[in-house]
């Protein structure tokens, strides 16, 4: 028995040990491959033998840790260079009474990166991945009666982040107006904008762009 297990040991230590090469005869790594390779699933980072590695995160780069460390999946850091995701506009009228809030609804998105945010109802953005977010509106109207107050609010989850309230004098046929900032959104957070007069009117145009800072 003892034999036989010396025997085992050394037929197949060799190819335990050995390394692998794809057309090259002279491997110079466990795995040297002389040529294209195509993968057509996630690529797995780290792990154990008993352990998967990690697959990374949609929008995630690989980066070198150094000589024997495997890689590791990382988000691109654009640093102060903020990053155009998401936009809409809105070319066609939109009406309401006295003292009314309206849900800003749009028509087009001129930039719509889905990795970041979905869009639905033409008035609400879900967030898709989570970080922080430079957000501006625009909202020009045509006011009736002229003078009132305006209000003009971006929402996450209807809660208010960022407003503009202007008070406009009797003889305004028109006004625009912009809010914006920057915030935190976390993956599932909804944002919408609204806007009310305290006279009737009616939006012209208007616009909202969501920047990607980073996490």
């Amino acid at each position: 028995m003892k034999k036989n297990i010396i025997l085992l040991f050394c037929i197949f230590s060799p190819f335990t040990f050995s390394q692998v090469g794809i057309n090259t005869s002279t491997p110079k790594n466990d795995l040297h491959i002389v040529g294209s390779l195509q993968i057509t699933n996630e690529i797995n980072v780290g792990g154990s033998s008993t352990t998967v590695g990690d697959a990374g995160t949609k929008g995630y780069a690989l980066f070198s840790q150094g000589s024997g460390f495997a890689p590791k999946w990382s988000e691109l850091n654009f640093g102060n260079v903020q990053k155009l995701v998401y936009s809409a506009i809105k070319n066609t009228n939109q009406s309401g009474s006295a003292f009314q809030t309206v849900n800003v609804t749009y028509n087009s998105t001129p930039t719509s990166n889905t990795d970041y945010f979905t869009y639905s109802n033409n008035n609400s953005f879900t967030t898709v991945i989570a970080g922080y977010y430079n957000i501006q509106s625009y909202i020009y109207s045509n006011l009736t009666n002229g003078g009132g107050t305006t209000t003009n609010h971006i929402k996450v989850n209807n809660n208010s982040v960022f407003a503009d309230v202007t008070n406009y004098s009797n003889g305004n046929s028109s006004m625009g107006t912009s809010t914006g900032g920057t915030t935190y959104l976390n993956v599932g957070d909804i944002v919408t904008q609204t806007f009310g007069f305290t006279r009737t009117f009616t939006i012209t145009k208007s616009s909202i762009t969501f920047s990607y800072l980073g996490s």
